[in-house]
């Protein structure tokens, strides 16, 4: 639900569920704002709503993963000068959110709709095969794609063109899932890809399909039953 004015100037934020089962909270605007300045103050308003009013708190593992201060939940987030986006899972008291989970492994990336990808790097990060389904201009969706996989493992997975592979495209115009598979230490696992489009930025999850979820289904913005 939008907690502050939606124009040009101010930030916004809204949350609503996604139909894969993961909470979604996104801070957008903010144009008055530097570069700088932009994320601490879309921080600020999502540590100052979202749960009865209490004021939340993010820590960070060594290595940069985010843990929300005193919850089981499991939290993503990403963030580009005018959006940011934080997802949760429900409680997992039964995992150890410092180590890797299938149970609690979920990914989160945004970038502008417009940025574009150079055909350099979509043969650096996309496979032979992968290019083979992957479209040029949904190269930024693959790039999204791939980065929000690499935060649902917490980078144990390093090679983005092999240990990383898409397998089916979501498409954030139609909602459909796509799906990947991860090769880690332990095997391969299989991950469920969702995208969407919000405010000229792609936004897309990668989760675990063992993931804890919420069951409720994406509601209409504005709007979190």
């Amino acid at each position: 639900r939008p907690m502050h004015n939606n124009d040009d100037e101010d930030l916004t934020y809204w949350r609503h569920r996604t139909p894969v089962g993961v909470k979604i909270e996104e801070i957008s605007g903010g144009s008055r704002y530097s570069d700088r300045l932009w994320p601490i103050m879309a921080r600020q308003i999502w540590s100052e709503n979202g749960r009865d009013n209490e004021y939340r708190t993010i820590d960070h593992l060594p290595d940069g993963v985010p843990l929300l201060d005193g919850s089981h939940e499991r939290i993503s987030i990403s963030h580009t000068r005018g959006m940011m986006v934080v997802a949760t899972l429900p409680p997992t008291p039964e995992v150890n959110l410092e180590q890797y989970s299938p149970r609690a492994a979920m990914g989160v990336d945004t970038e502008r709709a417009d940025r574009s990808i150079s055909a350099e790097v979509r043969s650096r990060i996309l496979t032979p095969a992968e290019q083979e389904i992957v479209p040029q201009h949904k190269t930024l969706l693959a790039w999204t794609c791939k980065e929000a996989l690499y935060k649902a493992v917490m980078g144990q997975a390093k090679h983005w063109d092999s240990d990383y592979t898409i397998t089916a495209l979501p498409d954030p115009d139609k909602g459909t899932t796509g799906a990947a598979s991860v090769m880690l230490p332990g095997g391969s696992e299989v991950f469920i890809l969702y995208s969407w489009l919000s405010e000229g930025f792609i936004i897309t999850l990668a989760l675990s399909a063992q993931c804890a979820t919420y069951k409720k289904t994406a509601d209409k913005k504005g709007s979190d039953k």
